[in-house]
């Protein structure tokens, strides 16, 4: 499955969508600096407790990414819910939105959920003026692209990082690929802290 740029069809919401696999040819193989990027998200799972190495790996993507804020949401398959891990840069009404969404069920923010269900990654051009997105930054007026990424391992759900730029940087199916490296170190270090943490760190973000 190519992993191109499609248009979803849905009216009310403007989306830019990216979906499947990249084809296996030169252009489409990940540069080096993603891969460094990759390896330094790798090298976290050393840090002390989940939450320094969550919030050290998003510090680390934001930069790389130039993005204003971003976040990370685990996926609890019993559940079919994501839940807010950690974020640098969400405003206090953003963290709401995006504490708690469950699907089929109406509370919190679903489209980072449908984005990883789908296994599409959605880019958001018009967040400001998109009724279906909540305020996520204290100046959403002055978000360039606002991303829902899916993190998986092999085909399995892991979570979602969402990744929101400041104008006029937008972000396009480059920087998708760009983070194919990063995407899988984030699942190895959520399995790897799920292993050090047991279930004390997935239920500790329900409280």
């Amino acid at each position: 499955m190519l992993f191109g740029l499609t248009k979803l069809r849905r009216k009310v919401v403007p989306l830019r969508a990216v979906r499947g696999k990249a084809p296996a040819t030169p252009t489409s193989a990940p540069s080096a600096s993603s891969r460094a990027l990759g390896d330094r998200l790798r090298a976290v799972a050393t840090t002390k407790t989940p939450d320094e190495a969550m919030a050290l790996a998003l510090q680390i993507i934001r930069e790389e990414f130039g993005a204003m804020a971003v976040a990370f949401c685990l996926f609890e398959p019993r559940y079919r819910t994501l839940r807010l891990a950690a974020e640098i840069g969400l405003s206090d009404e953003g963290c709401n939105h995006l504490r708690t969404a469950r699907d089929g069920v109406p509370v919190g923010w679903d489209m980072p959920l449908h984005s990883l269900l789908n296994r599409r990654a959605y880019l958001i051009d018009t967040a400001a003026r998109n009724r279906y997105v909540p305020p996520l930054v204290e100046h959403p007026a002055s978000i360039g692209t606002l991303a829902c990424i899916p993190v998986e391992a092999e085909t399995r759900p892991v979570g979602s990082l969402i990744l929101i730029t400041r104008a006029p940087r937008r972000l396009d199916e480059r920087d998708v690929l760009a983070l194919r490296p990063a995407r899988r170190a984030l699942a190895l270090l959520t399995h790897d802290l799920r292993q050090r943490a047991g279930d004390t760190w997935a239920a500790s973000l329900a409280s």
